[in-house]
């Protein structure tokens, strides 16, 4: 080997020293990690404190749930995890999470645990107003506390029909593809007359027109 050519080599290699440094030091950032704290309410809003997070999963299979002391964890990596929380004469609740900043609350709803078969009940009404274009828009039912929701179609007589809905205090929407058409809070299982939800608007579409409680 000539010394000309040996002597780009070693001068080559000089130059990229610092770079391959700088890059380990980037492989070497600490992890980021968040305080999490988890508090239950019940399905109708009642306070509960802290469950026993029993699951707390992440995306990679790994179960963070014993770093849980009264409903509080720390260095919690940040990512995606599945947490199941419950109480006694509760049922559990079971939700996906995101924790991508320091300190991250879950909030958890337990539905009180029936004695017997529990057969989930139906709720079916009525959308009033303008005809909405059948396929583009539909009734959603979600609860405050507990995490479920449901969806319906609506009829071209404005009916709708939802299968399997929760206890406790719930949100009924009406949505299209334009955003929420109309809204109404319910208690259920829901006893009162025949249930109507009313989109108050002539105007195609009226995304955040809020439908009032006494509908």
């Amino acid at each position: 080997m000539g010394r000309g050519l040996k002597a780009a080599l070693i001068l080559s290699a000089i130059l990229q020293a610092p770079t391959a440094g700088q890059q380990g030091t980037h492989r070497g950032d600490p992890e980021l990690t968040a305080r999490v704290d988890v508090v239950a309410f019940s399905a109708k809003g009642r306070f509960l404190g802290a469950p026993d997070v029993v699951v707390f999963q992440s995306d990679h299979g790994l179960n963070l749930a014993a770093r849980f002391r009264d409903g509080a964890a720390t260095g919690i990596p940040y990512g995606v995890y599945r947490i199941e929380g419950r109480l006694p004469w509760y049922f559990s609740d079971v939700r996906y999470v995101w924790v991508y900043q320091p300190k991250v609350t879950i909030v958890l709803g337990l539905e009180f645990d029936h004695e017997g078969p529990r057969f989930p009940p139906t709720l079916s009404g009525r959308v009033a107003g303008p005809s909405l274009p059948a396929g583009k828009s539909f009734v959603e039912i979600t609860g405050v506390y507990e995490h479920v929701s449901i969806e319906s179609a609506i009829g071209s007589d404005g009916s709708f029909s939802l299968g399997g809905v929760p206890s406790g205090l719930c949100l009924l929407l009406v949505v299209d593809e334009h955003g929420i058409l109309a809204s109404r809070t319910l208690t259920l299982p829901y006893t009162g007359p025949p249930l109507e939800i009313e989109i108050k608007s002539d105007q195609p579409s009226p995304a955040g027109k809020v439908d009032s409680p006494g509908r």
